[in-house]
């Protein structure tokens, strides 16, 4: 795996790891390594606060093709 600024995942590079998800924005989504080991590029565990709150003080989100608000 390598990381980049923002910290979004642009390549995998390890042995054995698998794509399982693409976006347009972040190529890599989601993969897998081996049997048990997953990585994201969301947040899972954000609640309904959190994304209304990240829209609302990031407005590089609101200048994207295709955002909507909350």
């Amino acid at each position: 795996m390598r990381w980049e600024f923002g910290h979004a995942v642009c390549r995998l590079g390890l042995a054995g790891a698998e794509l399982l998800a693409e976006g347009e924005w972040f190529p890599i989504q989601a993969f897998r390594i081996g049997p048990n080991a997953y990585g994201v590029q969301s947040h899972p565990d954000a609640t309904a606060d959190a994304v209304e709150s990240w829209w609302h003080h990031n407005t590089r989100l609101q200048d994207r093709v295709g955002a909507q608000p909350l």
